[in-house]
């Protein structure tokens, strides 16, 4: 869990960072959330009563409008309203966004699409999925399920992906592809320094691997960043956005290693008329952009004069 405080116009003024463990609960977490809040108030002097509103985002499928969180297999939740449950437990209004939204509302608001009308956040981590705004708006799509890029399918009959079909840009790319490619080379007895790592082998390892010049690690990352940059050629013939912005635990944190590839692949794939110099970069905000993206969202539930003074 992340949480923080912010002001009106967006300053980071304290958060803090703990590991959920076995308190996984919705009351569980609630409980420790209230406390959390709690510490972060007295730290910087403000009182309960100084909070506008919460911004809370989780991966899962959910329904944003009614605050219910119809599965989050992280959580180990099924039809949890948590909205509901937050107001009554906090005390506080309320906003529930999925984690790729609030992310993309956090890079609009304070990071690297600042200023921008149309651009997409896309998450690269253990699976891929998007932000989508167009017209500074969250695009939704019909029933909320807008913006999983991951499982568009850039290779048929390629790799089975999680979600049942075959080829989807996050069976070749994500950080489980990653791990499933290094594991597959081991097995093989390629001549590697993974080898030497104890354990499962994590995507940013393989990365670490690939900065270091171990050429097995090297070929699985240009392999992931190529697909990576057909996927997201296909995300600009589609929504010709001003910018794409890549954030996650792999998409910020090992877009030096991603780059090169992807930009190979991104530029063979794109259209004719597609703009080539258009922003592809790193998200701005790291790990915290779905913390800023959750108090945006907040803070569109204050009172209307809020709005106003925060937007001039």
């Amino acid at each position: 869990m992340l949480v923080g405080l912010t002001t009106l116009d967006g300053e980071l003024l304290a958060s803090e960072k703990y590991i959920l463990g076995g308190r996984v609960s919705p009351d569980d977490v609630l409980d420790d959330l209230d406390a959390a809040l709690n510490r972060l108030l007295a730290r910087v002097g403000r009182f309960r009563g100084d909070i506008t509103a919460l911004g809370f985002c989780t991966t899962g499928v959910m329904d944003v409008d009614a605050g219910l969180i119809y599965m989050n297999h992280n959580m180990g939740w099924a039809e949890v309203r948590l909205r509901e449950l937050a107001m009554v437990r906090l005390g506080l209004p309320i906003v529930i966004e999925m984690d790729a939204n609030a992310a993309a509302l956090g890079e609009h608001w304070r990071g690297a699409a600042h200023g921008l009308e149309h651009f997409v956040y896309v998450i690269v981590g253990t699976g891929i999925g998007a932000g989508i705004l167009l017209g500074r708006r969250i695009w939704r799509g019909a029933r909320g399920a807008a913006g999983e890029v991951g499982h568009t399918v850039v290779l048929p009959g390629g790799p089975l992906c999680g979600c049942g079909k075959h080829g989807c840009l996050e069976a070749l790319a994500s950080g489980l592809a990653i791990q499933r490619k290094a594991t597959a080379a081991l097995k093989l007895g390629r001549a590697t320094i993974l080898e030497s790592l104890e354990g499962d082998i994590s995507a940013q390892a393989v990365a670490d691997a690939a900065r270091g010049g171990d050429s097995v690690a090297r070929q699985i990352m240009d392999e992931a960043g190529y697909y990576l940059g057909l996927g997201l050629s296909n995300l600009v013939t589609l929504l010709d956005p001003q910018a794409l912005v890549l954030g996650g635990g792999l998409g910020w944190g090992a877009f030096d290693v991603l780059e090169a590839p992807m930009r190979r692949a991104f530029d063979e794939h794109l259209n004719y008329w597609a703009d080539r110099k258009m922003l592809l970069t790193r998200a701005a905000l790291g790990e915290y952009a779905g913390l800023y993206g959750a108090a945006r969202a907040a803070l569109d539930l204050a009172p209307g004069h809020l709005q106003q003074e925060v937007r001039r």
